[in-house]
């Protein structure tokens, strides 16, 4: 088993941070974890926010609504429960050492993230918040993107999403497309 305590600050040290992660995800993760330990260092990066309940989210919400203002200025900052990738046991926030957020997208940290994550089946999906790593096509509604599963050795087959017994979704062969298509991998497509 995984020792996620020895990069758990924050509220990341919630007793279900990790319980809650997303089997696949988790696996790949700590693969990841390992590997920067070897390539950064000991101790180069930090998990700040892993798995978060809805009721966390409300609260991480309301408290955001409390700072900005407005729902529109909060949501720039912080998902509405259910709506964020943390709540699917499918993204951590990552910090550097000594914590915090993994705010510096030019540190060698968030680089090291950006260039490695697609290594383990992972993707920083958006620029704004380098320090947010999910699971590759978690973000393509309920599929898991085929090559997160090729990653991980699961097979072309199925993919499952979430902590709980999802049923499998058979994948339909795609052409290569893009970057992932030229080197080989293959992408689902949204409603696929």
């Amino acid at each position: 088993m995984f020792d996620w305590s020895k990069y758990a600050v924050g509220g990341a040290k919630r007793p279900d941070s990790f319980t809650g992660l997303n089997t696949n995800f988790s696996t790949a993760l700590s693969q990841m974890l390992q590997a920067a330990e070897a390539e950064l260092g000991q101790n180069a990066l930090s998990i700040t926010s892993a798995y978060r309940s809805p009721e966390k989210q409300a609260e991480l919400y309301q408290a955001a609504l409390k700072k900005y203002g407005s729902p529109a200025a909060a949501r720039k900052w912080v998902a509405p429960p259910g709506r964020s990738m943390h709540n699917k046991g499918l993204a951590v926030d990552f910090g550097a050492a000594g914590g915090g957020l993994l705010r510096d997208p030019n540190s060698r940290e968030a680089q090291w993230l950006k260039a490695n994550a697609s290594r383990f089946g992972l993707d920083v999906p958006m620029s704004w918040e380098p320090w947010q790593v999910e699971l590759a096509g978690a973000r393509g509604g309920k599929k898991i993107a085929a090559e997160t599963m090729s990653l991980l050795g699961k097979g072309p087959q199925t993919a499952t999403t979430g902590t709980q017994g999802a049923a499998p979704m058979m994948q339909q062969e795609q052409k290569p497309r893009g970057l992932l298509g030229s080197l080989g991998i293959q992408k689902m497509e949204e409603g696929a």
